[in-house]
């Protein structure tokens, strides 16, 4: 949130993401948590170098298995 354009501008530029825990009342893995940060870090080395790399990040968290099939329901259920 910002009061200008150029105000969220320089936040998105500058300020670390409020923690996806933090936005909502679902679990979320701790691992999946550190993953999504790392999408969204300000540096560039500090992201999942290529899809492969992320695909096996997702991969290696454990729980329930994440599929497409998946994916679609959760997108579903917050329409």
């Amino acid at each position: 949130e910002a009061e200008t354009g150029l105000q969220m501008v320089a936040k998105h530029l500058r300020a670390e993401p409020v923690p996806p825990s933090r936005r909502t009342a679902l679990a979320i893995p701790p691992a999946l948590e550190r993953l999504v940060l790392a999408c969204l870090a300000k540096k560039p080395d500090d992201r999942p170098q290529s899809a492969a790399e992320l695909a096996e990040s997702l991969g290696a968290i454990e729980g329930e298995p994440w599929s497409e099939a998946r994916a679609k329901e959760w997108w579903t259920s917050l329409a």
